[in-house]
């Protein structure tokens, strides 16, 4: 009889939970919270928890949303912590970080028919079917940085990216920009993104006299070269798209100008300092606020069938106001907003003047 009894209740309980699993949507996501990029990672952490607490907040919902996070930025980790957040604990959708993670992941989601949102310069990782990138359209991008230097005077530049699939991405994408408005690449170097000796590499690019080095590279290598291309004796500016603002020595790049994607509405950071009692720190906290209420709204309207992401997608977006304001998805898959020009003070990114 009490082994009836227990068998009974391990049904019962095994039903409950296949039941409540039918009425929760898990979002699973690979995110820094250790090491040089925690500060990023703690962004993104903050933008989804407080997009999680509105959605729960409504009773009306469908389904209930739950966040299953796990720390890392390494590639092969992240495939190995994508198996662990899918075979255990039974994910619906994936948010990733980086280009490298995204491209790691991309074809495990889509053998998954797995709806995966990944943070990256690189939008080659977006395929449009399963795997989107929410981050920028990073050939507007690169235009709209080109402009600006153009505006600017600059007429010679180098380019430093770290040797790795995003420093690819922004080679690919600034080399026309940057030959369309006259402006000439005297120097091109692509750095291990482990390396920590830089020295000679900062020496050739000094030796180059140009008007601003282009600097591509995670931290500690960012603030590792900036900082032995000032001891090389370099007195031109920097400039990079969005990482000054992620940097772990900000003051290295006081006075420097770069491109970012907006960092939230007067809306969004009022309401982002009420939760936080702080101010928004960087672009990841509104993005990974939109992932998570875009990720809502496709399952509140459509429910869990797997299939025709881009198309709902779509028509979430279009009629979708993010923490940035309009957002747009491309026929590549990639979610973006327009960009902007800011610059370091007092090691604190601010928006430049016109």
């Amino acid at each position: 009889m009490k082994k009836l009894l227990s068998v009974l209740c391990a049904v019962l309980a095994l039903s409950a939970c296949e039941k409540d699993d039918a009425n929760t949507i898990k979002i699973g996501a690979v995110i820094p919270l250790s090491g040089d990029n925690s500060n990023f990672g703690e962004s993104a952490k903050n933008g989804m928890i407080m997009a999680l607490n509105e959605i729960n907040a409504n009773p009306n919902n469908k389904f209930k949303y739950e966040i299953i996070m796990e720390d890392g930025f390494d590639p092969k980790k992240t495939v190995s912590l994508y198996d662990k957040l899918k075979n255990y604990d039974k994910i619906d959708v994936l948010i990733s970080e980086n280009a490298a993670m995204g491209h790691a992941i991309k074809e495990k989601v889509k053998n998954d028919k797995i709806l995966h949102i990944s943070f990256s310069a690189d939008g080659s990782v977006a395929d449009n079917e399963y795997t989107f990138n929410n981050s920028s359209d990073l050939n507007a991008l690169a235009a709209q940085l080109s402009e600006y230097l153009k505006s600017q005077k600059v007429k010679t530049i180098a380019i430093v990216t770290m040797n790795h699939m995003a420093g690819e991405a922004i080679l690919a994408a600034t080399e026309p920009a940057l030959k369309k408005n006259n402006i000439k690449i005297v120097a091109t170097e692509k750095i291990l993104p482990d390396a920590k000796n830089v020295k000679s590499e900062a020496l050739r690019v000094k030796n180059k006299k140009p008007d601003v080095v282009l600097l591509y590279a995670y931290e500690p290598l960012m603030s590792i070269f900036a900082r032995e291309l000032k001891i090389a004796g370099y007195t031109g500016k920097l400039t990079t798209y969005y990482l000054f603002a992620f940097s772990n020595e900000p003051n290295l790049f006081n006075g420097d100008y770069f491109i970012n994607a907006p960092s939230g509405t007067s809306d969004f950071k009022q309401r982002y300092v009420k939760e936080f009692s702080g101010k928004v720190s960087d672009i990841s906290v509104p993005a990974h606020y939109d992932a998570v209420k875009i990720i809502y709204n496709v399952f509140e309207k459509y429910g869990k069938e797997n299939a025709d992401y881009q198309q709902k997608l779509h028509d979430i977006i279009s009629v979708y106001d993010g923490a940035n304001g309009k957002l747009h998805m491309n026929q590549k898959g990639i979610i973006y907003s327009d960009g902007i020009i800011e610059k370091i003070e007092n090691g604190k990114p601010v928006v430049a003047d016109k």
